[in-house]
């Protein structure tokens, strides 16, 4: 084999290791890139979190009945709703007593006795998902799609973990 032959062959596969160098480099750049990006989006996102907050604390502070913001643009295609909610106004209907859901249930209102649904939502617990209360007698779709989490719950959380309340 002649040195010209050796050359070329040396230089070609030179030329390749220098490719695949390249193109690590090039693949470890789009990572970071990306990588990047998403810690810029997750800043923004917590910065419109922390002024979302703040818009609803000097509405509140302004005028305490306000429990709510509507739609507010913040900039750069990043939009901020918030409400105010109070937890201890929930019900879990898996620990409520007999009287915590007549009491309940009497605001909401059905067809049938309120009685005889708080009955029948004690003899058919636990509930794993809020979709299951459509199963029980006097409690309709309607009545249920009133449920403040209703909509809310059903997306958010998986059935393990779900907590069923009115």
């Amino acid at each position: 084999m002649s040195h010209r032959g050796f050359a070329l062959l040396a230089v070609l596969w030179l030329l390749v290791a220098l490719a695949a160098v390249g193109g690590v480099s090039v693949a470890a750049v789009r990572l970071g890139t990306v990588t990047t990006r998403n810690r810029i989006l997750l800043a923004r996102a917590e910065w419109a979190r922390e002024a979302c907050a703040e818009i609803l604390l000097a509405r509140y502070a302004y005028h305490p009945a306000i429990r709510a913001l509507d739609t507010i643009d913040l900039g750069r295609g990043t939009w901020c709703t918030a409400r105010l909610a109070d937890p201890g106004a929930r019900l879990n209907v898996n620990a409520a007593d007999r009287q915590q859901l007549l009491t309940a249930l009497s605001v909401v209102g059905s067809r049938l006795s309120v009685t005889a649904i708080a009955d029948s939502l004690i003899a058919r617990r636990p509930f794993a998902d809020v979709a299951e209360l459509a199963d029980l007698t006097g409690i309709d779709s309607v009545t249920l799609a009133t449920t403040p989490h209703r909509r809310r719950f059903s997306r958010r959380y998986p059935v393990s973990r779900a907590r069923p309340s009115i």
